[in-house]
């Protein structure tokens, strides 16, 4: 693993001229920090983790950079998922569709995504050669496998000079792109944008395969999974101790 100095020197490389852009292709790098960090400490680059969002002015679509799986650590699959990014992330802006193409015990399901609900914020910061705005949101959901509600809180960074309404693993909803996108500890960070100006080179997959569930509803089937392995004793004691753990 490797530690990034500074934000500045996030590349944020244009590779096509901007004029006439009918979609964007960006690279995002995954990092991590301690929660309780709260000094300025750039995050630690998780090696090999790389993903893609393609984005034309009303679709995107982003996901794992499978190319360079054979560069990740061994140490660092673990978080291929982990604070977001798992699977397949899709949105129409026209039909307002979200979804999160994800597999699971080799079995491939829809689910419905998240839609945040953004406060945005006057601060401003300059992050490679665009100027940034703050937002930031809480998404609190009551997680069934340990029995407790959950907090989680995201800060973005984004840009009005790329007008396109996408980020990373599905944290979106913006008026611009999302540069730096932080849940809790983890981190998307933009290190690569190119500009788009041919249509063949923006077309867009949807995701179709796989079985469309509620969020709630892929929740039971992980439980379900849990319960035929390990049985309702172990599921009982992770949920006690959990409880234990946020009082």
């Amino acid at each position: 693993m490797k530690q990034i100095l500074t934000f500045i020197f996030i590349c944020l490389i244009s590779t096509i001229n901007s004029q006439n852009t009918i979609g964007i292709e960006v690279t995002y790098l995954k990092g991590l920090k301690m929660i309780k960090d709260k000094s300025n400490t750039p995050p630690t680059i998780l090696k090999g983790l790389s993903y893609t969002l393609k984005c034309s002015k009303t679709e995107s679509i982003f996901k794992l950079d499978k190319k360079m799986l054979s560069d990740i650590d061994r140490e660092n699959r673990r978080f291929i998922g982990q604070g977001g990014g798992g699977g397949v992330f899709y949105k129409n802006l026209i039909n307002k569709e979200k979804i999160n193409q994800i597999e699971f015990q080799n079995n491939l399901y829809l689910k419905e995504d998240i839609k945040y609900d953004w406060k945005l914020t006057n601060e401003r910061k300059q992050i490679g050669k665009y100027l940034c705005y703050k937002a930031f949101c809480i998404y609190k959901k009551y997680d069934e496998a340990r029995g407790i509600n959950i907090v989680q809180n995201y800060t973005v960074w984004y840009t009005l000079d790329i007008p396109f309404q996408f980020g990373p693993a599905g944290i979106d909803g913006l008026p611009g792109l999302v540069i730096i996108a932080q849940r809790d500890g983890y981190y998307f960070i933009a290190d690569n944008i190119k500009y788009i100006n041919t249509p063949e080179k923006v077309l867009i997959n949807k995701p179709k395969v796989g079985l469309e569930v509620s969020d709630k509803k892929f929740d039971s089937i992980i439980i379900k999974d849990f319960l035929k392995k390990y049985g309702k004793k172990t599921l009982e004691k992770i949920r006690g101790n959990s409880k234990k753990r946020q009082k």
